[in-house]
């Protein structure tokens, strides 16, 4: 990754549901984007350094967020 990254995980549409996605393998998927948010801060957090990044309805990306390591976390 460009940013020095070990791990990114992607919320993004896919069909009628969200799926949080990790080197292009569905890890979860979820009803709701807001749930797949939550699963995604919660797999970026365990596995720090890692960055989540938020894809809208139209794929284009509206959020990121870094997750350096447990301390940060607070």
């Amino acid at each position: 990754m460009e940013n020095g990254m070990e791990s990114r995980y992607d919320v993004i549409p896919a069909a009628e549901q969200w799926q949080l996605r990790h080197g292009g393998e569905i890890v979860s998927e979820h009803e709701w984007q807001d749930d797949a948010i939550e699963a995604g801060r919660a797999a970026a957090r365990a596995n720090a350094p890692s960055e989540l990044v938020i894809h809208g309805t139209d794929g284009q990306i509206q959020a990121e967020s870094i997750f350096e390591d447990s301390e940060d976390m607070a």
